[in-house]
């Protein structure tokens, strides 16, 4: 989608996000609900609104939720959104492979496949995570609004959150759908259970790094308007590449405890509580990290993903 298109729709968004508070406000003070210069709804409707919880009304207008839903919606409209499921795709693909090899033509696991399985949960993670390491190069020049709303490294925080937020919605029941069916044909879930829970460490690492890199190797990314792959190069291919290469050999290198940790304990379903919380952690201190230093490099940031490509 062309820049202009989206500077209108986050505009609409902040709108509506302004109305629905307008609205929540006039309800609680017995007024008529909805935006000035609407008829007001139902009164079945005024008494829902007013009866919902404040903590739940404040949490679905935050700045978090409406950068997450923002970018949920784009996934499915933006061909160069679309172009960063490929990872899901290859784990997806990776991961139904070992399957094969696990079977074998008779149910069970031989002796080697479950940790294969798991080496192939750390990719798939870590691939999926990775495929947001240039987060605001999507944005373009339209992300001078966003710029001009920061005040603080608080707010960039809560769009890197929404980001971060978004990848794992779409990717995190990927995963669980995918290990569910490897764990029905093999019979078994210690190792299923177990690599669910190493994906989801990866894509929090994963995420972390790349919340790090979209502030320090931001770089416009050319319009795409009908295939996903099609179009003019941004001239960073090299560095986007050795980029996560090495992002890639952090992962398996800050996954080398969790690793030990599961030869130690042996695999089980204690993964799916220790792998989400591992990685959790690690996207908020990439999270954070990264919005105190793009903070600091808004002018330089919006600059970077504006150029003409």
């Amino acid at each position: 989608m062309d820049a202009p298109s989206l500077s209108l729709y986050q505009q609409q968004m902040r709108f509506d996000v302004a109305a629905a508070r307008g609205a929540a406000a006039e309800s609680a003070g017995g007024r008529p609900s909805g935006p000035p210069g609407r008829p007001a709804g139902r009164p079945g409707r005024v008494r829902r609104a007013a009866v919902a919880p404040g903590w739940l009304r404040q949490a679905g207008s935050s700045r978090t939720m409406t950068a997450a839903g923002k970018e949920l919606r784009y996934t499915w409209r933006d061909p160069r959104r679309k172009a960063g499921l490929l990872g899901l795709a290859i784990a997806v693909f990776v991961s139904l492979s070992v399957t094969r090899l696990g079977t074998g033509g008779s149910r069970g696991l031989s002796s080697a496949t479950g940790p294969v399985l798991l080496a192939a949960a750390v990719y798939g993670g870590a691939f999926a995570g990775i495929q947001s390491a240039n987060q605001f190069g999507l944005d373009g020049g339209a992300l001078w609004l966003n710029v001009a709303a920061t005040t603080r490294p608080r707010d960039l925080r809560a769009d890197i959150a929404g980001k971060n937020l978004a990848s794992a919605v779409i990717a995190l029941p990927v995963f669980t759908v995918l290990y569910a069916v490897i764990g029905a044909v093999w019979g078994s879930l210690a190792y299923p259970v177990t690599a669910l829970g190493v994906a989801a460490a990866t894509l929090g690492i994963a995420l972390g790094l790349s919340n790090l890199a979209s502030v320090l190797l931001p770089f416009p990314v050319p319009e795409r308007r009908a295939s996903a792959f099609g179009g003019g190069g941004t001239g960073r291919g090299c560095l986007a590449g050795l980029t996560n290469l090495v992002m890639l050999l952090i992962v398996a290198i800050a996954m080398l405890p969790l690793i030990a940790l599961i030869i130690v304990v042996h695999p089980g379903a204690w993964m799916l509580l220790t792998g989400p919380g591992y990685g959790a952690a690690a996207a908020w201190a990439g999270r954070r990290a990264a919005g105190d230093i793009g903070f600091r490099r808004l002018p330089e940031l919006l600059a970077a993903v504006s150029r003409p490509v």
